[in-house]
């Protein structure tokens, strides 16, 4: 058996009779006891490293006696400074993101031991990664960014607590991220797809979700209460999710503009008369066994349809229209922008409807399909100057 042995000024440093490198740092006194942390390793070099690595983050107060992972930290985080202060909304998003992104990569390394290079490693294999439900598709620029986004604020609480010295998520470069490609269905899919819908108990949410771009979450957030008839203008006061299991209609939309009202043209008030009768028939039906929500759009029993139950429902209709089956419910509210572009309708306008933040938002997201527009509109205008110089146009 190897006898083990220490350098001369390492102090602490040795190798075991196996072969193993280890050291230690001593912590003081906890409850009376002699407290230290031990690390151990294939060569020298590595277990003096941490040793020193230690020693620093032990001056600086952070408490290198944590063994936290990620996936542990994250958790104790979002219950302990996020779901107390953060809308249940904020607090579902973050869960979802832990669950999906983080914690297949990330989850059991130690938290004091992520170093920016892992970070940085991590972020680059999220903006290849490919969507699941969706494989010919990466994950979304905006994605990458709120998964990024909640790492570093819940790094910096970490740093605020003693559990790291410095925010590795700092350093962090999302680089030239590419958008998703905009995905959108031509005016004989949008025909296609109404026609199928005719008679469907939610032909009127599809309708809407095609005139005017509401996301999923606002058009099953709608109530009677936000409709006026007689200025035939709707308010888009809040959204349904599902929060930990449950799925409820929050108040408030997803920016300070969501809550614009919008006004209807006359063909969707009407579908929305036939879809107020369809629910009263509904409502009559199940009589004592009714939940009143005020929902335009519910379950056959008046409560909030999930959102993973509407996206079914919309597969199903794809299925029947016999359009692309890769088709996202979001895609109709891309179809609603890009075939307002085509109608020559002013940028500024379509940011106000689609309840864009900014127009530079509309810009940056749907720049390319109003540059085609734009090309299209200086091709005609340039075949008319050849028409004129031909001398076949006169006057």
């Amino acid at each position: 058996m190897a006898r083990a042995r220490r350098d001369k000024g390492d102090g602490s440093v040795y190798q075991d009779a196996h072969g193993i490198w280890r050291a230690s740092i001593e912590l003081g006194y906890r409850n009376g006891k002699r407290w230290r942390k031990k690390f151990s390793g294939p060569t020298r070099r590595e277990v003096v490293a941490k040793l020193e690595r230690a020693r620093k983050e032990h001056q600086t107060g952070v408490d290198v006696s944590d063994t936290q992972t990620v996936s542990e930290y994250l958790q104790r985080w979002i219950a302990v400074a996020v779901r107390p202060s953060k809308a249940p909304r904020t607090v579902a998003s973050y869960e979802q993101l832990r669950r999906l992104y983080v914690e297949p990569h990330l989850g059991r390394l130690r938290v004091r031991e992520l170093r920016p290079e892992q970070a940085q490693r991590f972020v680059n294999t999220l903006l290849k990664q490919r969507m699941k439900r969706y494989p010919e598709r990466t994950l979304s620029a905006r994605t990458v960014e709120m998964v990024v986004d909640m790492l570093h604020a819940a790094w910096e609480q970490a740093r605020i607590w003693g559990y790291v010295v410095s925010n590795v998520w700092e350093t962090v470069q999302l680089g030239r991220v590419e958008s998703a490609p905009i995905v959108a269905l031509t005016i004989e899919q949008v025909r296609l797809l109404l026609a199928a819908a005719a008679g469907d108990r939610l032909e009127a949410l599809y309708w809407l979700a095609l005139a005017v771009g509401l996301r999923k979450g606002e058009l099953l957030g709608l109530r009677w209460s936000d409709l006026d008839w007689d200025r035939g203008t709707l308010k888009v006061t809040g959204q349904v999710q599902t929060v930990e299991g449950k799925t409820q209609r929050l108040d408030r939309g997803k920016t300070a503009s969501s809550e614009t009202t919008i006004p209807l043209p006359s063909v969707l008030l009407d579908k929305l008369r036939d879809h107020r009768d369809l629910q009263d028939r509904d409502r009559s039906r199940v009589d004592t066994t009714w939940e009143e929500h005020d929902l335009i759009f519910s379950s056959s029993n008046g409560r909030p349809i999930s959102p993973r139950n509407m996206s079914k429902y919309f597969k199903g209709l794809l299925r029947r229209a016999g359009l692309p089956e890769a088709t996202r419910f979001h895609d109709l509210r891309h179809s609603c922008v890009t075939l307002l572009i085509s109608l020559d309708v002013h940028p500024k306008v379509i940011s106000q409807i689609a309840r864009h933040s900014s127009i530079s938002v509309t810009m940056d997201r749907y720049g390319h399909v109003i540059d085609e527009q734009q090309r299209a509109a200086s091709g005609k205008i340039t075949e008319l100057f050849r028409e004129r110089k031909g001398g076949v146009v006169e006057h």
